[in-house]
């Protein structure tokens, strides 16, 4: 890995990196993120800091579901993110 990577993103071996604009919301700052996880069609697992402090879960469809979500949760665990600080 370059070395640029951070010890998190040679950790979990970062698929992709991205931008995130959020002109709605301005204290979020739209520096890059890490895709840590992507099937491409469904579901993407996203985390916006050197540490597993701050990670997102994005969908496809707007109400994706319980087990849909469980499910998603259960991976970011099985990576190493505490469950129970996931909001």
């Amino acid at each position: 890995l370059a070395a640029r990577e951070t010890k998190l993103e040679m950790e979990q071996m970062i698929l992709e990196k991205c931008t995130l604009k959020f002109p709605a919301v301005p204290i979020i700052p739209g520096l890059p993120y890490d895709v840590i996880q992507t099937d491409y069609t469904d579901y993407a697992l996203v985390s916006g800091s050197n540490d597993r402090s701050f990670v997102q879960i994005y969908s496809r469809v707007p109400n994706p579901g319980t087990e849909w979500l469980e499910d998603k949760l259960q991976k970011l665990e099985d990576i190493g993110y505490d469950r129970t600080k996931i909001r």
